[in-house]
């Protein structure tokens, strides 16, 4: 889904992101670091879907160069693109039952090594 945010374009789309990339850029190297989290925040929530793209590109890169986490961008683009969120939930619950489900694996190993089946295992569809 990130990817289908941020696809790459044309020569000219190519352009126009680089210059709304350096447009935000120049915005945000006027904040001070306490400043840049809410003005980042504010350039993703005011964003067009094209320069959403541009953004879920460049400014992870950006922030972490100037010291700023980036952990909370997905959710950030969670809130400005309902799709995003769906699928991000998704994504959560699929890794929940990888989980499970690896675990069940070990579980069976575990069991076949020392010559005692596992006898219960975790439904990893209560997760999905």
């Amino acid at each position: 889904m990130k990817r289908d945010l941020s696809p790459n374009g044309d020569t000219a789309a190519e352009l126009r992101a680089n210059r709304y990339r350096d447009r935000v850029i120049r915005r945000l190297d006027v904040k001070d670091p306490g400043q840049l989290f809410n003005a980042a925040n504010e350039e993703l929530a005011g964003a067009t879907r094209e320069g959403l793209g541009t953004l879920l590109q460049e400014l992870p890169s950006y922030l972490q160069s100037r010291g700023v986490t980036t952990d909370w961008i997905d959710a950030a683009v969670a809130q400005v693109v309902p799709e995003f969120a769906a699928a991000r939930a998704e994504l959560k619950k699929a890794e929940s039952a990888f989980q499970i489900t690896r675990q069940n694996v070990g579980f069976l190993k575990q069991g076949f090594a020392n010559g005692r089946p596992a006898t219960v295992l975790a439904d990893p569809a209560k997760y999905a």
